[in-house]
């Protein structure tokens, strides 16, 4: 789709750092483990895909939520009632204000996807001429059980994220911050995550117009 154009392009013509900084906590808030990552994004000369090196297949029931996980259109859309609360400027671009709720019907929960977007809510500020999401708060209204509550849950959940636009019309996920409580078996855990993409730099022409993608999804990155 034109979400999936625009990374491709991003990826192929940027070079970047993209960091990454979790923070592993017990129930009573005290620091457990931290781990950090940083990796850097450099285009070669010739190659046009900028799609990411293959990686190993990983069991789908444990890798954490991506993207493309939740692919927007008429389905996801339908799942969420709106209301336009308000404008404001961002990095000088007019955006409009939307606060989002799930849906006061009957929603289907065939899965553990689905029951934490049956849960989700907040608000997101969406680029005026380019209707794509700049910045969004989204939160867990109402905690989320797996396999019945007995195996682990999610309690708590929020995000923050903000996306900004290149000169030639491209947009990127600059800063995303997450918070995270639940439980796995008896265990309580919380998780504090910040990820960033920094040093951005144009060395190859952008080789197509930048797409424009009404993109309403959870940017959850995987590395």
């Amino acid at each position: 789709g034109d979400e999936d154009e625009n990374k491709r392009l991003f990826r192929s013509s940027y070079s970047f750092t993209r960091s990454k900084k979790t923070e592993y906590k017990n129930s009573r808030g005290v620091t457990k483990s931290v781990k950090e990552k940083s990796k850097q994004n450099l285009p070669q000369p010739g190659d046009a895909s900028g799609v990411a090196e293959p990686v190993a297949k990983v069991d789908e029931s444990k890798r954490p939520y991506e993207e493309s996980d939740f692919p927007v259109g008429e389905a996801l859309l339908a799942r969420f009632e709106y209301k336009l609360v308000g404008r404001e400027i961002l990095d000088g671009r007019p955006a409009l204000i939307i606060e989002f709720a799930p849906a006061n019907k009957k929603l289907s929960e065939k899965n553990i996807k689905e029951k934490c977007l049956n849960r989700v809510a907040g608000k997101a500020w969406v680029d005026e001429e380019d209707l794509v999401v700049v910045k969004a708060d989204i939160h867990l209204t109402k905690p989320v059980g797996v396999i019945g509550g007995l195996v682990g849950s999610l309690q708590k959940f929020n995000c923050t994220f903000v996306r900004k636009r290149t000169l030639e019309g491209l947009w990127f996920t600059s800063s995303m911050v997450w918070h995270l409580e639940g439980r796995e078996l008896i265990v309580n855990r919380i998780i504090d995550c910040s990820e960033e993409i920094r040093d951005v730099v144009l060395v190859k022409p952008v080789s197509k117009p930048a797409m424009k993608s009404p993109s309403c999804s959870m940017p959850i990155w995987r590395n």
